[in-house]
């Protein structure tokens, strides 16, 4: 899953980074019936323009197609400096926008299983649960 995640984000993430900035993120899911799979990258080709990020992507498109339990997120990228909580961690998690969005939004569990690896092969790989990166950033109910 973390090899499919770079190459998502490889193959089609859009940054307007001189450097580009680039996340993917690789879902398994089960929709009562299957095992599902579901790849996202992150979008934002000006500086100051809107974002998509990989997470929200990813997940958009398996609850437009299924609403399945979410079994495992994989989340790869190079660690920055979180704009809510202001940490920076030895991984990329997810940002407090999509943070938000998988609590609230998604209602994902907060046992839901999240790998954070670099996007490149070495380096340091995390695995938490959802509950773990809230109590993390500092996030409140």
């Amino acid at each position: 899953m973390i090899d499919k995640a770079r190459s998502t984000a490889k193959a089609n993430g859009v940054s307007w980074r001189p450097l580009p900035f680039l996340v993917g993120c690789d879902i398994l899911a089960f929709d009562g019936k299957d095992i599902l799979e579901f790849f996202g990258a992150n979008l934002k080709p000006r500086e100051n323009g809107e974002k998509a990020c990989a997470e929200l992507v990813a997940l958009s498109k398996a609850f437009a197609q299924a609403r399945p339990d979410i079994l495992v997120m994989v989340i790869v990228g190079k660690p920055q400096l979180d704009e809510s909580s202001g940490l920076l961690g030895r991984t990329l998690p997810p940002c407090g926008r999509c943070r938000g969005n998988m609590k609230y939004g998604y209602n994902l569990p907060p046992g839901t299983l999240i790998v954070l690896a670099p996007l490149e092969e070495n380096g340091v790989r995390e695995y938490l649960t959802l509950q773990d990166i809230w109590d993390k950033k500092g996030d409140k109910e």
